[in-house]
């Protein structure tokens, strides 16, 4: 869905007490829902694999998706540190026909903690290699949640730490 207007959500987690076959089937349908109210307004629906959440790995996304293909994937690069499931370039170069959309930004391996560029363990220059490899078309978008509060700082601070990174 290269090119499309996106949209992106997560999975959440079950219920405490619900099988977890269950809350899967209830994910299901209710996808799919969302798909077909989404291809009405011409809007691609991208889930994103968030560690902790029914639909924690890009394993997961895929078992999803087997049934709904008009569902893309929201890519957060650093989520595969945190998985160590896969490198980040290789999935960019694995799920390149159904990147919805897709966040960057730094991270250790196995710690769930969004970094600014520079304080973990992410191959930032060899993800924006493989996304323009990919010829993915749209926004990639820095996500420091835990930065918010400096974003007057942060944002010329990551847009600087990128475009160095391209020369």
């Amino acid at each position: 869905m290269l090119g499309a207007e996106a949209v992106s959500f997560w999975a959440g987690v079950p219920k405490p007490g619900v099988d977890r076959g269950i809350a899967a089937a209830w994910l299901r349908e209710g996808v799919a829902r969302v798909l077909e109210h989404a291809e009405r307004r011409g809007v691609a629906a991208a889930l994103e694999p968030e560690p902790g959440m029914l639909v924690e790995t890009l394993d997961d996304w895929i078992d999803l998706s087997r049934d709904l293909p008009t569902l893309t994937l929201a890519l957060d690069l650093g989520h595969c540190l945190v998985t160590g499931e896969r490198e980040p370039p290789a999935a960019v170069r694995e799920f390149k026909a159904s990147l919805g959309t897709v966040a960057i930004e730094d991270m250790r391996r196995g710690d769930h903690t969004h970094l600014p560029f520079g304080e973990g363990d992410m191959d930032i220059p060899a993800c924006l290699d493989a996304l323009e490899a990919a010829g993915f078309p749209g926004l990639v978008c820095v996500e420091l949640s835990r930065e918010s509060h400096r974003a007057d700082t942060m944002v010329p601070r990551s847009l600087a730490w990128l475009r160095e990174c391209r020369r």
